[in-house]
């Protein structure tokens, strides 16, 4: 679980990913936040680690890291800013009997709140890309480059791990493009979204930061 400054959400999302059924043990990633992210989030019950590389992708990163190191045979990644609900987990999980990895998508309008970041700009933005990371697998079908939410086998996570540098945004389209090239098998699936709890840090709703993490996304899937 990613977080940064995130402390009016953080205890919030432990507690909810900590009641599932699937979820053996929260991890949660302080990107160096200056509030009590860390100090709540321990006292939701999770195992806290603080990555001082300041970025998203590094802080993703991180927590695959303290993940495959867990007593586990499944890695799930997530935002700890209340954005995404435990209780979708159990779609991610129905689809790994078929798969190495499955990742969410917020492209389904109709699962998210009204309130939530995804407008029309983000939602046909991550089309896009994920339409022209198709183009390049055509034995995958995506609709959102950038959803977190996502699950993968630890002994795939393990083949991939090495490969994942970017500690900014786009880290996501990295983690995805690394998983097709190693052949791993993908799958996606329509997860609800509901407005953030507190600032976005992020990208989140705002064009300018979507739009250069598209064309970063776009010199990654052209060129990598």
């Amino acid at each position: 679980m990613t977080a940064y400054n995130d402390e009016e959400s953080i205890g919030i999302s432990v507690k909810d990913f900590k009641t599932r059924e699937f979820v053996g043990e929260v991890i949660a990633i302080d990107n160096n936040s200056t509030d009590k992210t860390s100090a709540i989030a321990e006292q939701a019950g999770a195992r806290v680690y603080r990555e001082s590389i300041q970025g998203y992708g590094a802080c993703c990163m991180r927590a695959l890291k303290e993940g495959l190191k867990s007593n586990c045979n499944v890695v799930c990644l997530v935002e700890g800013d209340g954005t995404f609900s435990g209780s979708d987990l159990k779609k991610l999980v129905a689809y790994l009997e078929n798969a190495d990895m499955v990742i969410g998508t917020r492209t389904t309008i109709e699962l998210n709140t009204p309130d939530s970041q995804m407008n029309l700009f983000m939602q046909y933005g991550n089309v896009f890309m994920a339409k022209l990371l198709q183009l390049r697998f055509w034995k995958v079908r995506l609709t959102d480059l950038g959803c977190t939410y996502r699950i993968i086998r630890k002994d795939s996570l393990a083949r991939i791990i090495e490969r994942l540098t970017i500690t900014g945004n786009e880290f996501l389209c990295e983690m995805t493009l690394a998983a097709l090239e190693e052949n791993l098998k993908v799958i996606e699936v329509p997860l609800s979204l509901k407005k953030r709890i507190g600032k976005s840090k992020g990208v989140g709703g705002n064009i300018y930061k979507g739009f250069m993490t598209g064309m970063r996304m776009w010199r990654l899937i052209l060129f990598n």
